[in-house]
C-alpha cells in the first residue's frame, strides 16, 4: 500500500444498512471516518466500498461508481463522509458482503503521515439459510433433516440387507 499499514487510529463508521435486507430496496448509506491526520491540506479523505451482491448508486458529485465499486472523486476528496445508494439483491437467500477501505490524509500531497483502515461486513437476506439452494449439513437449523435422512437411511438398509436374509433362513429352515 502506498499509504503505510491499516491503522486503529482510523475509525470507520457505517450507517444505513439493514442486518436483513428486504429485495430490491434501496438503502441510503453513509460511510465516514474520524481519526488519522489533521484536515490540514487541500485534500484529506478518500474511501472505496465494494460489495458482492446488490448494486451501488451514488447521490451527489462526491461520490463515483467504477466497477460496481463505489469511491471518492475529486470533488469528493475534501471530506470524510459520503453518501450513497445500495440496490438490494433480488435474491433474498443471499448475503451481501461489503469491504471498505478508507484513506485519511493529511493533504500534503505525499504519503508520508496518511492513515489508512478497512472495514468488513455483511448484510443477509430475508431467506438467506432457507432451503431450496442445496441443503447445508453444517447449520444447527438442520438437524431434523439430518435426523430425518439418517433415519430413512438406516430403515433402507433393514429393508435392502436384513429381511431378505431373514427370509432366506425361513426358507432354510423349512426345507430342513
Amino acid at each position: 500500500m502506498c499509504h503505510g499499514g491499516a491503522s486503529d487510529e482510523v475509525l470507520i463508521s457505517v450507517d444505513g444498512l439493514p442486518e436483513i435486507f428486504v429485495v430490491e430496496e434501496v438503502y441510503t448509506v453513509t460511510v465516514s471516518f474520524e481519526g488519522g491526520p489533521d484536515e490540514a491540506g487541500e485534500n484529506y479523505g478518500g474511501f472505496n466500498l465494494k460489495s458482492t451482491h446488490g448494486t451501488l448508486y451514488e447521490i451527489d458529485n462526491s461520490v463515483q461508481i467504477i466497477d460496481n465499486e463505489a469511491t471518492h472523486t475529486e470533488e469528493g476528496n475534501n471530506q470524510r463522509s459520503w453518501t450513497i445508494e445500495w440496490k438490494a439483491p433480488s435474491n433474498d437467500r443471499v448475503s451481501a458482503n461489503f469491504v471498505l477501505l478508507v484513506n485519511s490524509v493529511n493533504g500534503d500531497e505525499t504519503s508520508s503521515g496518511d492513515q489508512w483502515n478497512e472495514f468488513e461486513f455483511t448484510t443477509m437476506g430475508e431467506n438467506v439459510g432457507a432451503s431450496g439452494g442445496g441443503l447445508d449439513w453444517t447449520g444447527a437449523d438442520n438437524v431434523p433433516v439430518w435426523k430425518t435422512f439418517l433415519i430413512g437411511l438406516v430403515i433402507s438398509m433393514i429393508i435392502i440387507y436384513v429381511l431378505p436374509k431373514e427370509g432366506e433362513q425361513e426358507n432354510n429352515n423349512g426345507e430342513e
